[in-house]
């Protein structure tokens, strides 16, 4: 302490000041740099308190974005998988449908070929059955005209047949030679519209 600030009793007495005045001065310089130093130590402590407020921030920050980068790591891991398996999906499917593809077309050849072998079997059955009607039909037309000759032989045999000629045409037939048998003119050949309604009945009669 300076000499100014003591009086001359405490400053001769080579010791702490001992009077009231001396007592009072020093106490008051003492506060006074307390109270500096107590300001000096708040705004220490709230400089460091901001300080701490910050870098507690900081570190939850720097902590969520680690979290965050991690999760974005395992979704990209994830993704990435989930892409090679759809990669792998996806060569499969086109295998797949490659074999499906083969497959349609072997069926559909072998449907074309199923389908050409029945109608050619159902043209030779039908051609078979065609030509074995036709000839059943032959032998009983055969068999209706021999035995349609016999009865005319019978008939003929019975009944005398004159040969009679029609002359001019009329809307039944035309002029011609004509059978008869007992007055009753006979149709020619097969057509039974050559001769009047009459006659014809009564050549069947």
């Amino acid at each position: 302490m300076e000499r100014s600030s003591k009086c001359a009793v405490c400053y001769s007495s080579f010791r702490a000041s001992i009077c009231v005045a001396c007592v009072n001065r020093s106490l008051h310089e003492c506060k006074t740099v307390l109270d500096s130093l107590k300001s000096r130590r708040e705004v220490s402590y709230s400089r460091l308190s901001s300080l701490l407020v910050a870098k507690e921030r900081a570190m939850i920050q720097q902590c969520w974005m680690d979290l965050h980068n991690e999760k974005l790591d395992k979704l990209r891991d994830k993704l990435e998988l989930q892409v090679e398996k759809l990669q792998k999906s996806k060569s499969t499917f086109r295998r797949l449908s490659s074999n499906l593809k083969e497959r349609y077309g072997v069926i559909e050849s072998t449907n074309v070929a199923l389908e050409k072998s029945r109608v050619r079997q159902l043209e030779n059955h039908y051609s078979d059955t065609i030509g074995d009607h036709y000839l059943v039909y032959i032998e009983l037309t055969s068999e209706r005209l021999y035995k349609q000759a016999l009865v005319m032989k019978q008939i003929c045999k019975l009944f005398p047949l004159s040969k009679v000629t029609v002359e001019g045409h009329n809307k039944y037939g035309s002029s011609g030679q004509y059978d008869q048998i007992c007055n009753a003119v006979l149709p020619q050949g097969l057509n039974p519209l050559s001769v009047p309604p009459k006659e014809l009945a009564a050549s069947l009669g």
